[in-house]
Parts: structure tokens; sequence; C-alpha cells
């Protein structure tokens, strides 16, 4: 069984990975700051095999984004990716040229911090 999970985690964090780090740039957008709650789930065991489910609220803030899209070749495949840049980045990109990540920092993942409500 714990093979079988280890298997199961290394296809899902492949999937996350980066597959262009460079190519032309094919959009850029900002993306304003917003906050937002939700209700996550959370799960508690009574220790006799029950569950008890409740919901938590959480907020989500999301800063001022920029991202640029880039198109690229992949596997011998042309494939888009989408980075979050610094507006300095963002600033300097112009649609239509070329941009390599080892130069500049960006990361696929939108940014964004949780935060517990109180009650």
């Amino acid at each position: 069984m714990t093979i079988l999970c280890v298997l199961l985690a290394a296809v899902l964090f492949a999937g996350c990975a980066k597959t262009i780090n460079k190519g032309t740039i094919v959009a850029k957008d900002f993306k304003p700051e917003y906050r937002v709650l939700m209700m996550l789930p959370i799960v508690i065991s009574n220790g006799n095999g029950g569950t008890t489910t409740i919901p938590v609220p959480y907020y989500y803030h999301y800063p001022n984004r920029w991202n640029i899209t880039i198109s690229g070749e992949y596997e011998g495949k042309i494939v888009t990716e989408v980075y979050y840049v610094d507006q300095n980045v963002y600033d300097d990109a112009v649609v239509g040229e070329f941009i390599s990540f080892a130069e500049v920092e960006g990361t696929t993942e939108e940014p964004y911090t949780k935060e517990k409500a109180e009650q």
C-alpha cells in the first residue's frame, strides 16, 4: 500500500512540473489584489471509526499579480505556460520577445496566503 501511495504521489507531482522555462512572450496580464472567505471542510475522527466534518472559515488573500504567458517547444510540441512574475519583469516584458526564466524569477503557482478567520 505504501508503494502505491508513493507512486501515485510521484505521478501527481510530475504533472505539476514546469514544461517550459523559456520561450516567446505571447501575452501579459495584471490581476488586482482581492481577498475571499472560503469554508474548508475539516474531518475529525471520533476514534471509533466515525467521523464528523465541520466547515472552518479561511481567508485567502491574493496580492497584485503580474503574469506573462510564454510559448515554446517541449518534447517536440509547442506548449504555453503562464508565469507569475514581479512588476519589474512584467514592465520590461514585450509581447513577441524571447524570455528565459534562467535569467529572471517567476513561478507557475499563483501567489496567495491563507489564514484562519476569527470565529
